[in-house]
């Protein structure tokens, strides 16, 4: 279904992120540069819990292919520093600071898109996904090309 993507403009990409275990920046700075996985996500959603490590597997082994932005929603910034901490994860995790526009705020959690460096989505996931797993891991090899 690539070929009716959307793709996210300018206004969508304008997203002021206070980065909770990495520098703040704003997703219009990633426009541009490779794949983005932009995750929307909540310590309070049991979804988002159980698909945590396979995202934590696939920056692991991708995070030199692909920026990964993963934004934490209704949740106050103690709760997610604690999550992240006792479960080790490394992933880059961030607070949006700005709002977030109706094409890509989430009506479910987890909400995952993959955008291509133009702002193409490519993939759009709602509900928890296997991140790690090997049709994933094509897919991605396929676009990272």
């Amino acid at each position: 279904a690539i070929e009716n993507a959307i793709t996210l403009n300018d206004e969508d990409y304008d997203i002021q992120l206070k980065g909770i275990n990495v520098p703040n920046t704003n997703l219009k700075d990633l426009k541009g540069k490779k794949l983005v996985m932009l995750n929307f996500w909540g310590t309070w959603c049991p979804p988002c819990r159980e698909e945590w490590p396979t995202i934590e597997k696939l920056y692991q082994a991708r995070k030199d292919k692909i920026d990964f932005v993963l934004i934490a929603m209704q949740d106050k910034e103690e709760d997610v520093i604690a999550f992240m901490k006792k479960n080790n994860y490394t992933a880059p995790v961030y607070i949006a600071e700005s709002p977030v526009t109706n094409h890509v705020l989430p009506k479910v959690f987890p909400t995952t898109f993959l955008l291509d460096k133009n702002g193409r989505i490519l993939l759009k996931e709602e509900g928890a996904k296997d991140w790690n797993s090997k049709s994933t891991n094509e897919f991605i090899d396929n676009v990272t090309q």
